[in-house]
């Protein structure tokens, strides 16, 4: 009885007996009682999840980088923000710990490594959750322009990189390696000093691919890599390698 009095009521004749977590709630928010409207009034974009995460309602800014990257799809439901950059494997750590502090409820800002995915061009960003009442929380996300940017040390870049679940290391011209982040360390079994190494002792293959300058200016050189550690275990791999923009 209590089935066929929710199937014949309006939510339940809409949204069938078994809807997916969230899809009432996000039906909520589209209707005329939508207590989230102020999200549209916002500048930058704005996405408002419950506390499972799963997607409500977002602005029309949010949206519109959605269809911009082709992840908006055909559900009435936005993508999450993590969606936004699938592409782009840097910024897979701050994502993280965004995704962490929401389902905790806590409020996070993390400045994003710059980025090509939603513009076409390398942009910053910052990004941010933080509670709402009832228990959803909102995402947001602006560029930041140049004034806006603080100018980080090197330490905190090191910290940065050590934390992410990539690997990276940087080496000079002639192979030397200068910096290794602990997650590529781990892959590798090297100790906390890499400095001692060059590339051609880290890559099985030809460490010129990894080396070489690109001065078209068309961004990171890609190529699958096999890597090889102190033990001789070899670990298949697609690498990223870019030149800084003064050593061009």
């Amino acid at each position: 009885m209590v089935l066929f009095f929710w199937l014949s009521r309006g939510a339940g004749r809409k949204y069938g007996a078994f809807p997916e977590r969230g899809v009432i709630a996000a039906g909520s928010l589209l209707s005329g009682r939508n207590e989230f409207a102020l999200i549209g009034a916002l500048d930058e974009a704005a996405l408002v999840t419950d506390g499972h995460l799963s997607p409500l309602t977002a602005n029309q800014a949010y949206l519109d980088i959605a269809e911009t990257t082709g992840v908006l799809g055909d559900s009435d439901r936005p993508p999450m923000m993590s969606r936004l950059f699938g592409a782009d494997p840097m910024l897979s750590a701050p994502m993280f710990r965004l995704s962490k502090a929401a389902q905790l409820g806590h409020v996070r800002r993390e400045e994003l490594p710059a980025t090509a995915v939603l513009n076409g061009k390398h942009t910053r960003y910052e990004a941010s959750v933080g509670p709402m009442p009832g228990g959803n929380v909102l995402w947001r996300l602006r560029e930041i322009g140049a004034a806006d940017q603080v100018e980080v040390t090197a330490e905190g870049r090191q910290l940065f990189l050590d934390d992410s679940p990539v690997g990276f290391f940087a080496a000079r011209a002639d192979g030397t390696i200068i910096y290794m982040n602990r997650s590529l360390r781990s892959v590798l079994g090297l100790g906390d000093d890499p400095s001692l190494l060059r590339v051609k002792d880290i890559v099985k293959d030809d460490p010129s691919r990894l080396l070489r300058r690109d001065r078209r200016g068309f961004g990171p050189s890609r190529a699958r890599v096999t890597l090889r550690g102190i033990d001789g275990h070899e670990t298949q791999a697609s690498a990223l390698s870019f030149w800084p923009a003064e050593d061009m």
